[in-house]
């Protein structure tokens, strides 16, 4: 396989497309760009029109190859949205030879065999079969079989899949633009290596990535996945609110949570008095740091209430004694750790990014974790990537298989 040391992605998230661009050298994974574009043609990670996505991406796109000054040609997606299903399996293979050693032969199996008893309806694509847990004949909970004696081998895992409907407008989009499709994967899985440190995934924690219109929950215990939902809301209920409340509009609405916002109206120390616009550009309105506080206050609640319910609900919290990490472009909101902590009664620390180089401002953003997230994940998986997409039946991209014929 030819050694390939550049990446371009471009992570779809609820309502903007991110590109970002990162070389690999000596095991250093250096950010080299990151540039990102709301667009009218995407919506809770789905394309609704494909020409005003297809400006999008291009244009975001094109802003990073001016800033890398080299022309970008193939990108590897991450995805999200409330398209995308994880439901459980399990795989069983019978170990029949003498010497009953497992291998890694055995595991990849095991692994086979879940491919093999899939019914997959014609509308569903798999993105990815995560490992769970193994059991060796009778013994269950085992974490990694190898060098074990057994008779049978059993892995339960998850299945993620994605709407092919979902996946071909966005392919669609994306090919109208004139770029390539290299390979695609599922943010949430990218997300966790990069912003979870491994002695939390190994003892039991939770990611929440609150972005504009979703919040994504990953729960990890043992190094694996262990529990993953999806909530049809996020930062933009605060957008929103502030809007309806302030009588401007949601570009402003943004900008005011940007600029002056606060998660607690105790932490605003100064009511200190803010002017801007009116929904119409003219009218000039006023407000307060408290009384802007006060609306996200009360909407972060909320969320967190819908948070908490799930973490009941699942008995979620006895599990994760490292608590939670919260990334995603919400988390930027000042004092969101005090507060969720408070609402939650839960632990709780920021999750950026990790172990990769480049501008401190751009890796310490939320934002952006999801993107970088994507690179890593793309940089320590690329061989199974690669190996995967290109003996599986259920490959989607066909841009994709040509490319893997010219590096195999």
């Amino acid at each position: 396989m030819k050694k390939e040391n550049f990446i371009a992605i471009l992570e779809i998230g609820s309502e903007k497309f991110v590109c970002s661009a990162a070389k690999k050298k000596d095991d250093k994974i250096t950010i080299l760009a990151v540039r990102q574009c709301y667009s009218k043609g995407l919506e809770k990670g789905s394309v609704i029109s494909i020409q005003k996505a297809a400006e999008s991406i291009k244009k975001v796109v094109e802003e990073v190859e001016i800033i890398i000054n080299k022309k970008i040609e193939y990108l590897f997606i991450g995805i999200r949205g409330e398209h995308i299903h994880t439901d459980k399996a399990k795989g069983v293979i019978n170990i029949a030879r003498t010497n009953k050693e497992i291998t890694e032969d055995d595991k990849s199996l095991v692994l086979q065999n879940i491919y093999e008893q899939i019914n997959l309806d014609k509308d569903r694509t798999i993105l990815e079969i995560v490992p769970i847990i193994y059991t060796v004949d009778t013994q269950k909970g085992i974490i990694d079989p190898k060098g074990m004696d057994a008779n049978h081998l059993q892995l339960d895992a998850y299945i993620i899949t994605a709407s092919s409907l979902v996946l071909n407008n966005i392919y669609k989009a994306i090919n109208n633009t004139g770029f390539k499709v290299l390979g695609i994967c599922y943010n949430q899985i990218a997300l966790a290596n990069n912003c979870l440190l491994p002695e939390e995934q190994e003892i039991g924690v939770a990611l929440i990535d609150i972005g504009s219109k979703l919040t994504d929950i990953s729960v990890y215990k043992n190094n694996r996945l262990f529990f993953t939902k999806e909530i049809i809301l996020g930062g933009d209920l605060l957008v929103n609110d502030i809007a309806f409340g302030l009588k401007t509009s949601l570009t402003r609405a943004r900008n005011l949570i940007e600029n002056y916002g606060f998660a607690n109206p105790n932490n605003a120390l100064d009511d200190e008095e803010i002017n801007f616009y009116g929904v119409d550009g003219i009218t000039k309105n006023t407000t307060t740091k408290i009384i802007l506080a006060e609306i996200i206050n009360a909407r972060l609640e909320e969320i967190c209430k819908i948070i908490d319910d799930i973490l009941t609900e699942f008995r979620i919290k006895p599990i994760i004694p490292s608590g939670i990490v919260l990334t995603g472009g919400t988390a930027k909101l000042k004092f969101i750790q005090d507060t969720m902590k408070d609402f939650l009664d839960i632990p709780i620390r920021i999750g950026t990014s990790q172990d990769v180089y480049g501008d401190k401002d751009i890796i310490a953003d939320t934002a952006f974790s999801s993107s970088i997230g994507i690179i890593t994940h793309y940089f320590k998986n690329k061989d199974s990537i690669f190996s995967k997409q290109k003996n599986s039946r259920f490959s989607f991209f066909p841009n994709f298989k040509k490319y893997l014929e010219g590096i195999f």
